[in-house]
């Protein structure tokens, strides 16, 4: 998986009055007031830059004499801990514990730090921009969400407010049970930034449903054809240099499609091609390039050739009918020693294999 802006890092601290403490890494802080005694819990939430942590002072928020009734639940030792659903977005995904890459590069990651959604204190959840939250910036006041949890019920909320935060600023607990929704800005951002958009919800009801929904399968990961010595050289984009630039979409793809870790997943086999592709250019490896672009020439700018200059940032556009991914289109502008161009590849999917269907090169 390849995480666009490292949203989130790993747990971080919890400070609880007359409880013990255990210190772990915090950039993002809050206090949160619970139970009916409102003893005080300082919580620091994790989100972290690519670059750097950012710690943070702790904020207060008064506590709330609204009661919310709750159901008993005693969540499982499984992946998945709950299904979160957002009907005017066509949104349902699943939630597990955790905030690291390995979760929400498949799931919307709930932090362990905070209450589960439907307690009576300030629920946290995050996911990557170009997945399951890529679109919770059309949500506004009086929009529904629902949390359905493992013990057969079912925790309503109502959107109050989303705010643009800079990594490094304070952010506050709610002044009444509900829900932070979190993940980086702009929504289709693929590089470093320090932008997050926090959406907040306040909790309506929590009342019993044995309906538990379904989210639908994941779609495969395309397949990238890299022979074995190819692949060991190391074809992601922790391995390997490229400025990312932003994701845009194309064809008629569904909504649940968009709302999944489905794009992020068809970036990463493109990037795995093209790296592939660049790597068998440089080392003139003719069967290599083959096995990538079967249909394609060997770029003449390319061989023998390194990168040796990124002259603009990589643009993603990902192209679904439905849920069917067809074409991955990478476009941006290199420096060889044979000179600078303008490069779009067009990346193609036939039986969830991929590999390179065109490309356009032109001298700038």
């Amino acid at each position: 998986m390849l995480p666009p802006c490292n949203a989130l890092g790993p747990p971080i601290l919890l400070d609880q009055v007359m409880s013990s403490t255990r210190k772990l890494k915090a950039s993002l802080a809050a206090a949160i007031l619970v139970g009916a005694a409102a003893a005080v819990v300082s919580l620091l939430f994790a989100i972290n830059g690519h670059t750097q942590d950012h710690h943070l002072a702790i904020g207060k928020s008064k506590p709330s004499l609204k009661a919310v009734p709750t159901v008993p639940c005693t969540y499982p030792a499984t992946p998945v801990v709950g299904i979160l659903t957002i009907p005017k977005l066509a949104m349902i995904a699943p939630v597990e514990q955790g905030t690291d890459d390995s979760v929400i590069g498949v799931a919307i990651g709930h932090n362990p730090a905070t209450v589960w959604p439907g307690m009576p204190a300030t629920s946290e959840l995050s996911a990557h921009d170009v997945a399951q939250f890529w679109h919770i910036d059309q949500l506004i006041r009086g929009d529904e969400i629902d949390y359905y949890s493992p013990c057969e019920s079912v925790a309503k909320f109502s959107v109050t407010t989303a705010k643009l935060y800079t990594v490094g600023e304070s952010v506050w607990s709610l002044p009444q049970p509900g829900l932070i929704m979190e993940t980086c800005w702009p929504a289709n951002n693929l590089g470093v930034t320090d932008q997050r958009l926090l959406v907040d919800a306040t909790l309506v009801s929590v009342t019993p449903d044995r309906n538990y929904p379904i989210p639908p399968p994941i779609t495969p990961t395309p397949i990238v054809p890299a022979p074995p010595e190819l692949a060991a050289l190391g074809l992601n984009l922790n391995q390997n240099v490229q400025p990312m630039g932003f994701m845009h979409t194309g064809g008629n793809p569904s909504n649940t499609w968009l709302q999944s870790p489905a794009p992020m997943n068809a970036e990463a086999s493109a990037l795995q091609v093209w790296f592939g592709l660049l790597d068998a250019a440089a080392r003139s490896r003719v069967d290599w390039w083959q096995d990538l672009a079967p249909s394609v020439a060997l770029a003449s700018p390319f061989l023998g050739q390194y990168v040796q200059r990124h002259l603009s940032r990589m643009d993603v556009t990902v192209i679904a009918n439905g849920s069917d991914l067809q074409e991955v289109d990478l476009s941006t502008s290199l420096g060889f020693g044979s000179g600078n161009y303008s490069i779009v590849a067009h990346m193609v999917v036939k039986s969830d294999v991929m590999t390179l269907g065109s490309i356009d090169i032109t001298p700038v």
